[in-house]
């Protein structure tokens, strides 16, 4: 089984922001297959290092039902910790796709 890590703690390079109440770090840039199927599984909060088969079965069920979001990932993927009202800022003002956390497939005290 391909290793876990979760989203909640800053990568190595990452940067505050808003005198600290949060932070953005570069996760990976020209990415794998591997880097899209962490940006599908995102609102679960973990991360994988490997591919197994149910992420091969993934990545064709993207494709084949054009949900594209995931593949924008592989260019750039940043992590990004902020206030609600920034996100939402944020989310009103984008030129490019995203992908939360959800609380609904993750622990309360992310």
């Amino acid at each position: 089984m391909a290793l876990l890590q979760t989203v909640n703690v800053p990568p190595p390079q990452h940067v505050k922001v808003l005198g600290g109440q949060g932070w953005i770090g570069l996760v990976d840039q020209m990415g794998t297959e591997t880097s899209i199927v962490n940006a599908a599984r995102v609102s679960f909060g973990k991360m994988r290092t490997e591919r197994d088969e149910r992420d091969i079965s993934l990545l064709k069920y993207l494709v084949s039902n054009r949900h594209t979001t995931p593949l924008e990932h592989v260019v750039f993927t940043f992590l990004v910790h902020c206030p609600l009202f920034v996100r939402s800022q944020w989310h009103r003002h984008r030129t490019w796709s995203y992908n939360e956390i959800s609380r609904r497939y993750t622990e309360v005290d992310l």
